[in-house]
């Protein structure tokens, strides 16, 4: 059964929520790098996060990439994740803007066949302008949804409060 689409104020909630508790994992050293819906639980109208088994200790120099280890779910992964290359706490924050993305235009951005190709679109293809999908989403959540989205990790949020607190 189809359920009515979220709108645009409980989505920003959800967001926020999500924010928070990235926030709390950063602040302790913590990159969650697998953050998608199915690692989101609702309890009531709270949002929690969950799955921490992909997560890495910012000071360990334990390599949690390495053979029979997974790096995160392609639809989700940001560009330098996917290419291999070391991650921070704004890897978490670029899969966050994924997931405001697919909230807002009922897609992830850069679909493809198989998990390589979707990281292969991620790092070559522009971004969909949301807004193009979803006419409704107003410009100012676009432009929050751009930054949290840049290929490039350093113009994203510093923060995902810093995200939140933009929406």
């Amino acid at each position: 059964v189809m359920k009515q689409p979220l709108k645009v104020g409980h989505i920003i909630k959800l967001i926020t929520q999500i924010a928070g508790a990235l926030d709390h994992a950063h602040q302790a050293g913590i990159i969650h790098r697998d953050i998608k819906p199915s690692n989101v639980l609702m309890d009531g109208e709270w949002a929690l996060l969950s799955d921490f088994g992909l997560a890495k200790m910012v000071e360990t120099s334990i390599d949690l990439t390495g053979t029979g280890v997974g790096m995160g779910t392609p639809a989700y992964m940001s560009p330098e994740q996917g290419r291999g290359r070391k991650v921070d706490h704004r890897t978490d924050i670029y899969a966050l803007g994924i997931m405001l993305f697919e909230m807002l235009t009922g897609q992830v951005p850069h679909k493809a066949e198989t998990p390589i190709a979707t990281v292969m679109k991620r790092i070559n293809e522009p971004l969909p302008m949301p807004r193009s999908l979803n006419p409704d989403i107003p410009e100012a959540v676009e432009r929050v949804l751009l930054k949290a989205l840049a290929v490039d990790p350093n113009l994203r949020f510093d923060s995902a409060g810093e995200m939140a607190a933009a929406l």
